[in-house]
């Protein structure tokens, strides 16, 4: 696992932009103009919020600075695991984990957030760029729930006190990025939330959505159809804008999610139809293809240039005879044949973060090589 992205002792590095491909893709976050961290992705703002529906949907493969599970099987399953990675890839040695479980009282669940977060604050006025992931926001709210109950405080909606909301908006209003003259420092707040039944508008998500600069949606049934990270595309939402998306990553994902929302609709429409003309199995080909293009393995963080390649194949059009079998060993495939023959055009697109009307040219003059390639071989004999 590679967390380059991520830091909290040392200098901060600006490579963090191409760590997760349907993240950055589909346009949920800036990247990395206030050199605001979490995991492998760069945001600036307040924070940004991952709405969980299921355990299965937890995001994984982020560097912790302060973590806290707040259930028995999160600690034993999910956190152990996680620590293992963290650990793996040398991560731990600038991490910390604050773990409240569910066999600790009701006010240790309640101040362990607060307690992490004053850690962060201690690297970030030393001018460090700290990240704090709160896992999960539910179990504080329930935990302040009952405290509050058992102070006899009226409750409110759901049974929670009035300043449940508070409760949350001190906590994430502590995410900041200090000015050069203060250390230039940087503390960046990633709370998850887990749904009911993946209603994201019940009182605690729509309470700390209304405080993030965006979430991320994951859902429980594209995670067992195979739709890993299982983003939901629709619901998932960035405040920020594509502001401060590289220009590179812009021109070739601009219609990504439109696309993809066609493709959904579509596929909805479609499902009990026997016969399709002509351009409605082309979009459903097409978003197929960028599905399974998305999909990424666990703890495998890309490039900026690997992702702008793939994409750039995919909007173009480039891979529309692949089967879908074959996406995967023809994605690696034509890495490879990047990276021997064609480093030029991968440092290039590092280097300048931008695509040229002539480097698009030999992008696509490289691609179309290496399909001309792989057919003379009879890998791939639908291409053309």
């Amino acid at each position: 696992a590679n967390f380059s992205g991520c830091v909290i002792l040392g200098s901060f590095i600006e490579k963090a932009e191409g760590k997760v491909e349907k993240i950055f893709a589909l346009n949920l976050f800036a990247t990395f103009n206030f050199n605001r961290v979490f995991g492998p992705l760069v945001i600036k703002g307040k924070g940004t919020i991952a709405v969980i529906s299921s355990e299965y949907g937890k995001i994984t493969a982020i560097p912790l600075h302060g973590y806290y599970p707040m259930s028995k099987h999160a600690v034993e399953l999910y956190g152990d695991s996680l620590r293992r990675e963290l650990k793996k890839s040398g991560a731990m040695e600038y991490s910390i984990v604050v773990a409240a479980t569910a066999s600790e009282p009701s006010p240790l669940q309640y101040i362990a957030p607060y307690a992490g977060c004053a850690m962060g604050e201690y690297f970030m006025n030393k001018g460090k760029h700290v990240l704090i992931v709160y896992d999960d926001l539910s179990k504080h709210a329930v935990a302040y729930r009952a405290l509050s109950l058992l102070l006899e405080r009226s409750p409110g909606r759901e049974a929670y006190p009035g300043d449940v909301f508070y409760l949350h908006s001190r906590l994430l209003e502590r995410s900041s990025r200090l000015d050069d003259e203060h250390g230039g420092g940087s503390l960046t707040a990633l709370p998850i939330i887990e749904t009911l039944a993946g209603d994201v508008s019940a009182y605690i998500p729509t309470n700390v959505i209304s405080i993030t600069d965006g979430q991320i949606f994951l859902e429980e049934d594209l995670f067992n159809s195979g739709i890993r990270p299982a983003v939901n595309v629709g619901l998932s939402v960035s405040r920020v804008g594509g502001a401060a998306q590289t220009k590179a990553m812009k021109k070739v994902a601009g219609n990504l999610r439109i696309e993809l929302a066609q493709f959904r609709e579509m596929e909805v429409f479609t499902q009990f139809s026997s016969e399709l003309d002509q351009s409605t199995a082309d979009l459903l080909n097409h978003g197929h293809l960028l599905m399974e293009l998305l999909k990424q393995p666990l703890y495998n963080p890309l490039p900026l240039h690997e992702q702008i390649i793939m994409l750039y194949a995919a909007s173009h059009r480039l891979m529309k005879n692949v089967p879908l079998k074959e996406v995967k060993s023809f994605k690696a495939g034509l890495m490879n044949y990047m990276r021997t023959h064609e480093s030029n055009i991968l440092n290039e697109i590092d280097d300048k973060k931008d695509i040229s009307s002539e480097l698009a040219e030999r992008i696509e003059y490289a691609i179309n090589e290496y399909k001309r390639l792989v057919n003379t071989d009879g890998e791939h004999e639908g291409d053309s």
